[in-house]
Parts: C-alpha cells; structure tokens; sequence
C-alpha cells in the first residue's frame, strides 16, 4: 500500500509510521491515533494483464 504526500508541505514535516499495521482492517484506526483520516481519491492506474486461455480454440 503506497501513502501519497499530496499536502505540499515539505519532506520535513512527512510523518513516518514505524508500527504500521499488517491487517487493512485496522490501518484507518491507526492512522486516526495520529490525529490524520484516510479519504478515498479514484485514479487511473496502467497495468498489464497476463492469462492461460484454457478454452483450447
């Protein structure tokens, strides 16, 4: 999971989370403690996708 600092602030002032949680379910509740919220941004994203084709045409 990748965290994107879109603040404009300064590298400086990057908060570095040294005990972030491996379970999704708890990483919003993590991030709350430290007095940030997480907020759901939709962007487009390249990938390149790979399958067997099993119908043997």
């Amino acid at each position: 999971m990748s965290i994107v600092n879109e603040s404009e602030a300064a590298d400086i002032n990057i908060v570095w989370v040294a005990d972030f949680p491996k379970e999704v379910s708890k990483v919003q509740e993590s991030i709350q403690k430290l007095g940030f919220r997480l907020a759901p941004k939709t962007t487009e994203t390249a990938c390149f996708v790979l399958y067997e084709d099993k119908s043997n045409n």
